[in-house]
């Protein structure tokens, strides 16, 4: 059974990372995949806006972004200190007869299973779908994308980013529920 979900992951991989590609995605995925490393113009946007957030909501907004980076924080530890470290799953990559799947300039080194890069942008999207429920989907979509890059740029299997989202999904509701309340935190229809 074990070796039939490989095969189903490993063919994944290979549709996500050969089959559906195009030069335009190759560059656009690769930017993507790695938006903490890009530039302080393609941030500008971003930043621009969630100070924007910060100034009109003031202590919801800190109390959210609060909450988030425990999220955050708690998934990676779990995820990258825990499980990687217990599971030592091998990256796409570091197969030889992989190495030419990756469409980045780097390859990691550290394990493959989880995606941390799914775990957090779940941890963290889930936690502002918890807050405003009616931008879900824009939330979700954007972790979505970060999944998908990283099995398009070949540093990871899908089951690797399935795994991360589960992880950022679950520890991220179960610190809303702990801690949203005390927080004063609850699900908000209107932004």
């Amino acid at each position: 059974m074990l070796d039939s979900l490989f095969q189903l992951d490993l063919s994944l991989f290979h549709l996500m990372n050969g089959v559906l590609t195009t030069a335009f995605l190759d560059r656009w995925m690769g930017d993507f995949t790695d938006l903490h490393k890009v530039g302080l113009v393609t941030q500008l946007p971003m930043i621009i806006g969630v100070l924007y957030w910060v100034y009109r909501q003031r202590v919801r907004a800190l109390k959210v972004l609060l909450l988030a980076g425990l999220s955050i924080g708690l998934t990676d530890l779990v995820s990258y200190h825990g499980i990687k470290r217990m599971v030592k799953r091998p990256r796409p990559h570091h197969r030889v007869e992989w190495q030419s799947q990756v469409k980045v300039d780097y390859g990691p080194k550290s394990p493959s299973f989880p995606s941390n890069h799914a775990a957090n942008s779940m941890a963290l999207m889930n936690t502002l779908a918890l807050v405003y429920p009616a931008s879900r989907v824009l939330f979700y979509t954007y972790t979505g994308l970060i999944g998908y890059s990283r099995v398009y740029v070949g540093v990871h299997f899908p089951s690797d980013v399935v795994a991360g989202w589960i992880l950022g999904f679950l520890l991220s509701y179960l610190l809303f529920r702990l801690i949203g309340p005390k927080l004063g935190l609850s699900p908000r229809t209107r932004q």
